[in-house]
């Protein structure tokens, strides 16, 4: 009887044979569906088009007691009929960091949506997005805000504050800093981390972008105007702190996340 009630809910059946979740039953996943993800009115208006995906997405609620957490996944279709996904974590479940510590369209930005995976073997660049040069939201563990990772366990902001204190002006080869600024001190979040290591980090009062890569091959992400970082060998030169073509601040990424995704995702039924 429960294998013919998975038919009561696709998505979530893709998903449990994706991630090979055999041994979960209906009952033990517990799962609800709804059609769009719920907001406040003022979300609407500070994420158009974010809030214009979410109205598209098929939205299931599922637990996975093992991993004692609340589980939301959100689904769509793309043109080509591949199938995509968010999963989330519901936001009462996201740590949010203190209060005043994060801008009010931070804050309601995890509020609405809480903490993104994109799940790894599900979305690629064929099924998604046919130009990698405008994609930003693939082979993300997290996508916007993960309140529970401080930049100071990243390893290459000790590689960062190693290269200022050590560089050699005299030298032509070796890594230079200019317009040093401190990664540890707070000032600092963590918007993506992506599988290859490379993140994406805004300014908690400015919103100014940086994006950290230590190789990348995506034409639209150019040196940063402020902050630079860079490695020169054998006459090669590599800029580790980036910024994307296009893109003034976070406010802005979030939003031209959300558009990819329109332009390759199907409206809702």
């Amino acid at each position: 009887m429960d294998n013919l009630l998975w038919g009561n809910f696709p998505d979530l059946a893709i998903f449990r044979q994706r991630e090979k979740l055999h041994g979960y039953s209906l009952e033990d996943m517990r799962p609800s569906l709804s059609q769009g993800l719920p907001y406040p009115p003022d979300f609407a208006s500070r994420f158009p088009r974010l809030a214009e995906l979410l109205d598209r997405a098929r939205v299931t609620d599922f637990v996975l007691d093992d991993l004692h957490k609340e589980i939301r996944l959100l689904a769509w279709t793309t043109h080509s009929g591949a199938w995509v996904c968010w999963t989330c974590c519901p936001p009462q479940d996201i740590a949010l960091l203190e209060t005043g510590q994060l801008h009010p369209e931070q804050q309601l930005l995890l509020e609405v949506v809480g903490g993104i995976c994109l799940c790894p073997g599900i979305i690629n660049a064929g099924e998604l997005d046919s130009s990698p040069a405008d994609n930003f939201a693939l082979n993300q563990d997290f996508v916007f805000f993960a309140s529970d990772t401080p930049l100071d366990t990243l390893l290459w902001v000790e590689d960062y504050d190693y290269a200022h204190a050590t560089q050699d002006p005299q030298s032509n080869d070796g890594e230079r800093v200019h317009n040093y600024t401190s990664f540890d001190d707070g000032s600092w979040l963590v918007l993506a981390h992506a599988a290859d290591g490379s993140e994406v980090l805004c300014h908690r009062e400015t919103g100014q972008l940086l994006v950290f890569a230590g190789s990348h091959c995506n034409p639209r992400l150019k040196p940063h105007p402020v902050y630079r970082w860079t490695g020169s060998y054998g006459g090669q030169q590599t800029d580790y702190l980036l910024q994307i073509e296009g893109v003034a601040g976070w406010h802005d990424w979030v939003e031209m996340l959300a558009s990819q995704w329109l332009t390759h995702t199907q409206p809702s039924a």
